[in-house]
């Protein structure tokens, strides 16, 4: 059976805010309402507006993107296992080789369109070469332009190196796509190819009023639409195949007829949302202060993409002030689920106490995000000139301490699962495998100590000493919510002599993080930092983000490049991966990356924390638990069904 999705939920980190209304009995204005309770709700309706993750996941309702996303259920297993769906279907997982990107239909079709088949009408074609002014006009808008003190031209610019990496002079990719049948605008509107062109223009127009988004278009050249308006072509300026997903998959489509009237995005609120989504705002449904209800659309069944029973009739975001009155209100059924994922000792506490809150259940899925240790090898600690020309053995031994099972037993207390060092969680279809098997992360503390005695790191007491008879005393750099995870790593590396301490930053680690990277001298200020990353399938760009360099007169390390690693050959592995156009060998070179790069030992993986759900059946059954989504996922919407 062919399932389609009804489009993207954007995961977004939640921000807590002030304790907001609470009800200890159910009281819903409306029958078939479902209730989510939440920490924070959006200020206002912008599309594009993701300061909390229910602002994203209500424009998601709100509004499609041109292409959905597969989603794989969190009870199917990898093995053969078959997982079956409330209205009795099985899950079959699509074919990677055909469909790598895990994409379906949404606002634009994609059968035929990706990987082009053989006779079908649209599709993609990969040997589009841009006029001369094309391609100076995405570089333009790329920033990078000419050095003009130095008498460069365009002429004698344009096939530099860096001109070419930033924006090739052939090979561009086209797709072309078909709209898709049954949707419109919540007013009534017909929806057509022309909105999709407006959207993208208008965002590219409005970058500092739509927030981050505009940053999926960076390779977008231009769209056309059709003069009937039932077809769509786009042109992007590069050979990254995995573009189109962000491209695809992230960007919600605006209604020409109702934005090409507003001027300033940034300081609309969009009180009066019209969208192509399967549900409207509620009358009087949006209060900052304590909820937003969503009503369905009468008759919203594109593509037949609700079977049997139909959705809520109405979905409330419900703000409470923090997870315990949340989670007694799911005790007692006056919310239906939590869209935030438990703290791992929160989820314990209730694995462990049955009868604390009896009516309320888990639901366990899995992410693409791996936690790590990154080591700077930007002259610090851990590059060759600080320890002698032995900075790559002294990393070895330091990955060869690190015991992913203890970490996940002790900081995760089992929500978790193992990293090969090549960072991509085992699932995705470019992670690194061995003789057919995922490839795990290998600890042995015996090894290491032969390692770094070896190598001259002698110890003198309980620590070890660098080569030079030096100190050797090493710093992690760690968030206020990583102190566990620190003082367990520091007590393996008192496994094989080192003193490792470590520094707690306070809530903008992310962006002390960013400053201490970009400092005017150059030098990294930190000896280790605990970080977060994800390695997806459709985000292969990340590998160039992480240990790439801008492409400059005098190259530097890219924004996120926070090792400082400067390694020739894996760039050049990067950009061999990034510029093939057949995705099956693209992930085939994905694995020489991440194969290289474990051997570099410069980021660490520690484990992949899986999340965990709770929600309550008091009031609805059929919640389906979707890897790498919230419970309330595409699944969940599809298959919920009150309970009589």
């Amino acid at each position: 059976m062919k399932r389609k999705l009804a489009k993207l939920l954007i995961i977004v980190l939640a921000i807590a805010v002030p304790a907001g209304a609470f009800s200890a009995c159910r009281t819903v204005k409306y029958e078939n309402t479902l209730r989510i309770g939440a920490e924070a709700l959006p200020k206002n309706l912008m599309p594009y507006d993701s300061n909390t993750g229910t602002s994203t996941v209500i424009a998601s309702l709100l509004y499609n993107t041109i292409l959905g996303n597969i989603g794989t259920p969190s009870e199917y297993a990898e093995q053969g296992d078959a997982f079956r769906f409330p209205d009795g279907s099985v899950y079959t997982p699509p074919d990677t080789a055909e469909n790598p990107f895990l994409m379906t239909d949404n606002l634009l079709k994609l059968e035929g369109a990706y990987p082009k088949k053989p006779g079908a009408r649209f599709g993609r074609t990969d040997d589009y070469t841009p006029a001369r002014q094309e391609r100076i006009d995405l570089l333009n808008r790329k920033g990078l332009s000419p050095d003009r003190d130095a008498g460069e031209t365009w002429d004698t610019f344009l096939p530099t190196e860096a001109a070419e990496n930033a924006v090739p002079s052939s090979g561009w990719l086209h797709y072309s796509f078909e709209v898709a049948e049954g949707y419109s605008w919540s007013d009534g509107t017909p929806f057509s190819a022309e909105d999709v062109k407006f959207t993208f223009d208008y965002i590219l127009a409005n970058q500092g009023g739509v927030g981050a988004v505009a940053s999926f278009l960076g390779n977008y050249s231009r769209g056309e639409a059709s003069e009937d308006g039932k077809a769509f072509d786009m042109y992007l300026g590069t050979r990254k195949t995995s573009d189109i997903k962000q491209i695809g998959t992230s960007i919600l489509i605006l209604p020409k007829h109702i934005w090409k009237d507003i001027k300033d995005p940034k300081s609309e609120k969009n009180l009066n949302p019209v969208g192509t989504g399967a549900y409207k705002l509620a009358e009087n449904g949006y209060s900052e202060s304590s909820s937003v209800t969503l009503q369905l659309r009468e008759g919203y069944n594109p593509g037949g993409q609700f079977s049997g029973a139909p959705p809520p009739a109405y979905i409330s975001f419900v703000l409470h002030g923090n997870t315990d009155i949340m989670l007694s209100a799911l005790d007692k059924g006056s919310i239906d689920l939590i869209y935030e994922n438990l703290a791992i000792d929160k989820a314990m506490q209730l694995k462990n106490n049955p009868k604390l809150y009896k009516n309320v259940k888990l639901a366990t899925t899995s992410n693409t995000y791996t936690t790590t240790l990154l080591l700077n090898v930007h002259g610090g600690k851990f590059g060759d000139g600080d320890l002698s020309g032995k900075g790559k053995e002294f990393r070895r031994a330091v990955s060869l301490a690190v015991d992913q099972n203890a970490l996940i037993g002790d900081v995760l207390y089992g929500y978790g699962v193992k990293v090969s060092d090549g960072l991509v969680p085992t699932g995705q279809p470019h992670a690194l495998t061995e003789n057919g098997a995922y490839r795990e992360h290998k600890t042995d503390i015996d090894e290491a100590n032969g390692i770094l005695d070896a190598a001259g790191f002698v110890k003198s007491g309980q620590y070890r000493k660098k080569p030079d008879g030096g100190e050797l005393k090493i710093e992690i750099f760690t968030g206020v919510h990583n102190e566990r995870l620190a003082q367990a790593l520091r007590t393996q590396f008192e496994r094989i002599g080192l003193n490792f301490s470590y520094k707690q930053a306070g809530t903008d680690y992310a962006e002390v993080v960013k400053d201490v990277n970009q400092t005017k001298q150059g030098a990294y200020m930190f000896d280790a930092v605990l970080n977060t990353v994800t390695f997806a399938a459709d985000q292969l760009l990340m590998f160039d983000a992480r240990y790439g360099f801008y492409e400059t007169a005098n190259p530097t390390p890219r924004l996120y490049n926070y090792s400082g690693l400067d390694d020739a050959a894996l760039r050049a592995l990067m950009r061999s991966m990034e510029i093939e156009k057949d995705t099956v060998k693209q992930f085939e070179k994905a694995k020489e990356v991440q194969t290289y790069l474990a051997g570099l030992y410069v980021e660490i993986p520690l484990y992949s924390a899986k999340h965990v759900y709770a929600y309550t059946e008091r009031n609805f059954v059929n919640f389906v638990p979707e890897d790498t989504t919230p419970l309330f996922n595409d699944d969940t919407l599809r298959y919920i069904t009150q309970k009589k």
